[in-house]
């Protein structure tokens, strides 16, 4: 039998046919964001994963110490400011390390951290785990396949598995021993642990041999076999009491509050943003290039060129509504990111949905402005303030209506080359029915509701209200006579004054409609995540090791 005590949180066993009571406390352990540096991978992380009241009793200054400190024990202070995704793979599979080891767990469970590493790597990581295990007294348990010599020696207790069944429990030396009764000789130079899973079905034969010479174990009937979850399920104990005053912590599977959710996750989404200048810089200039060019070609349009005005919100809307797909990849990736860090309850679906529709406002009201100001005023649009003013919020809510169609496909396409195809067949069939190539009275009636779904026709009516409302504004002349105004042309395609405000709201509310529609196949998907995959035919063979932060006298049982 072995027990850990270690703030507050009580981890026993008493053979793997008896009862295991392990009352943890609530966190969350996300994986990392690849597009964030090391050190403020684990900081974030930190955040996400405390209890809220323990968030208010601690001061910025210690949570920085405990990161610090975590930086230093896995050796990671060289790279504590290089980006996540530049880091080497021993690296970088101790930031992971170093994300579930954040918040200070008296137990620490990983599967297979050396897999796919070097030796030397892979020597590093045991190393640190090591050390952490015995400066802060901490358990940590691993599943290692064909651990190294040296990596061997560093466990305090070796676990050995196969086919579901404990071949051994103990120190290395007992494994030893155990081979020497079973009749197996150790070759020299072989190391005991790997010579023992070559040896498996020796082992299990003895193992059987020992369990068929015994009582037999009391097993659930018409069953000869049970797995962990059902032994788990059978043999727990846990007093009523226990279970209510847990469940009355535990209303919540999350660590904290859905305010504080959507603040942390606002907070690392504009790091990602603010970091990667070369992408937001790339798209300031072609927004300002975009913006001179049209202007220069469009240049100083008369009072009477109604054609090429037109034209122009029509070019300017394909353009705006079309040039947002290169941020599709960005949100497919962030897609898998999100499933992997919502199942293990880092934050809530709805979280980050609000987040990331909230972080890029203020990106996209400066590319507004930027494309806005240069083709305004070059191609001779209505000189007032509030014209232009309005001119900007229209440009704003078209890149932002953009963004959100891009949310949405990412969220449902299964890849790149599908979503960036659903998408632009989507735009294309808006800008069709937008009324700029065949006004709605001429459209097919079973085709009209394409008509008001088109993302064009509301900012390009807007558009022109803007453009030709109010004033007494003459656009055609006939010998010097003004033959018609703007609000005449506006009459003669049902447009007014009142489309102005009517137009921009039905805008907000496609921007609405979309995130919403994104946020619900968002949560689809990671609810179709957490399910549990089917089991394996065939069991595998593996071996589990342990590391226990208490003396080797007593760590061999824990």
């Amino acid at each position: 039998m072995g027990m850990a005590m270690e703030k507050g949180c009580e981890v026993e066993a008493r053979g793997i046919n008896h009862h295991i009571h392990i009352p943890i406390p609530k966190r969350a352990h996300p994986l990392m964001m690849m597009k964030i540096w090391s050190r403020d991978d684990e900081d974030d992380h930190h955040q996400q994963q405390v209890e809220p009241t323990t968030t208010r009793t601690k001061t910025r200054h210690d949570i920085d110490a405990r990161v610090d400190a975590l930086i230093h024990d896995l050796t990671l202070a060289r790279v504590a400011a290089t980006r996540v995704k530049d880091l080497s793979g021993g690296e970088r599979r101790r930031v992971s390390i170093g994300v579930e080891a954040v918040h200070d767990p008296a137990v620490l469970i990983l599967d297979e951290p050396t897999s796919g590493l070097d030796s030397a790597s892979a020597l590093q990581i045991v190393g640190a785990l090591r050390a952490m295990a015995d400066t802060r007294r901490r358990t940590v348990l691993l599943s290692i396949h064909q651990p190294g010599a040296r990596i061997v020696k560093m466990f305090d207790s070796v676990l050995l598995l196969a086919g579901g069944c404990a071949l051994h429990h103990g120190t290395v030396d007992a494994l030893r021993s155990l081979l020497d009764s079973a009749g197996l000789t150790l070759p020299a130079h072989v190391d005991t642990v790997e010579f023992s899973i070559d040896s498996v079905d020796a082992l299990r034969r003895r193992t059987a041999a020992e369990q068929a010479a015994q009582q037999p174990a009391q097993l659930p009937p018409a069953r000869d076999r049970c797995t962990l979850q059902q032994l788990f399920q059978l043999h727990k104990v846990a007093d009523e009491d226990t279970l209510r005053s847990m469940d009355m912590e535990n209303k919540s599977r999350y660590a904290n509050c859905w305010a504080r959710e959507v603040g942390v996750l606002s907070q690392r989404f504009f790091k990602n943003v603010a970091r990667t200048r070369q992408l937001f810089a790339c798209r300031t200039v072609c927004m300002l290039v975009a913006g001179l060019a049209l202007g220069s070609i469009f240049y100083d349009l008369g009072e009477e060129k109604v054609a090429e005005r037109v034209g122009l919100f029509a070019f300017l809307l394909t353009f705006l509504l079309s040039s947002t797909t290169e941020a599709l990849p960005i949100f497919l990736q962030e897609r898998e990111i999100l499933a992997k860090e919502t199942s293990s309850g880092a934050y809530r679906v709805s979280s980050y949905a609000v987040a990331n529709a909230v972080v890029f406002l203020p990106f996209q009201l400066a590319l507004a402005v930027v494309f806005a100001a240069p083709v305004y005023w070059m191609a001779g649009l209505r000189r007032t303030a509030a014209a232009f003013g309005y001119f900007v919020l229209l440009v704003w809510l078209i890149l932002y209506t953009a963004n959100s169609v891009v949310v949405c496909f990412a969220a449902a396409a299964p890849d790149f080359v599908v979503g960036n195809a659903a998408i632009q067949g989507v735009m294309g069939s808006f800008f069709l029915f937008s009324g700029y190539f065949i006004a709605r009275s001429a459209m097919p009636s079973c085709w009209v509701f394409m008509h008001y779904l088109s993302l064009f026709k509301w900012p390009f009516e807007a558009l022109l209200v803007n453009e030709f409302a109010g004033g007494g504004r003459c656009v055609a002349r006939v010998m010097g006579a003004c033959v018609a105004t703007g609000d005449e042309v506006l009459r003669r395609e049902g447009l007014g004054e009142e489309c102005r405000w009517r137009n921009v709201g039905v805008m907000v509310g496609f921007v609405a409609a979309y995130r919403v529609l994104g946020y619900a196949v968002l949560r689809a998907r990671c609810s179709l995540a957490l399910r549990p995959r089917p089991r394996p035919s065939a069991a595998r063979r593996w071996g589990l090791m342990s590391l226990a932060g208490s003396s080797p006298s007593s760590s061999s049982s824990t």
